[in-house]
């Protein structure tokens, strides 16, 4: 037995993966109609948080989410000293687009969307998450996360990212979209 799984490895266990994953990401571009440089890899969801922030808030910048959401998010700004900014979500954990609302949009290099929202499990509505999304990115920002969260919604996202080609920012376009 020792002999067939020695056999069955070849001596690859003990070495480094590819450090950018180009075959995996190559193989995923193909099957979901991106390029390859368009698909990032990390160790899990939270590990792609965290690069996003880092990539985008640099100490003292916003990083804007809505709440209540994942948990992660603030501890992430923490992390990166960043400050973090929330954007309240109504009684039935849906955007309710307002002046005071948009303000706070001012500043901010990055904003975490989470579609379906955590930990209520409802789905923002399309309308209003695009008004937010079209202030935000009229404003300069850095960057936008979709963080989407089930297997259902990540069906939705990239449907609509091959059925909305021309606009870069209608619901559910991308999962990082950069203005």
């Amino acid at each position: 037995m020792v002999e067939g799984l020695a056999e069955a490895i070849d001596g690859k266990l003990r070495l480094y993966p590819d450090p950018t994953s180009s075959s995996l990401r190559a193989k995923l571009a193909k099957i979901h109609g991106f390029d390859a440089e368009q698909i990032i890899i990390g160790n899990g969801g939270d590990d792609i948080l965290n690069l996003c922030v880092r990539a985008f808030c640099g100490e003292c910048e916003k990083l804007a989410y809505f709440w209540p959401s994942y948990s992660l998010y603030p501890v992430l700004a923490n992390i990166q000293g960043a400050t973090p900014v929330e954007l309240p979500l109504d009684e039935n954990f849906q955007i309710e687009v307002h002046p005071p609302l948009l303000s706070k949009l001012d500043g901010v290099k990055l904003v975490f969307i989470t579609q379906p929202n955590a930990p209520s499990g409802v789905w923002l509505q399309c309308v209003e998450l695009q008004r937010v999304i079209d202030d935000f990115t009229a404003k300069g920002a850095a960057g936008l996360i979709m963080d989407v969260n089930t297997g259902e919604a990540r069906r939705w996202l990239l449907a609509d990212r091959r059925a909305n080609t021309s606009s870069p920012w209608s619901c559910g376009t991308s999962t990082l979209g950069m203005p």
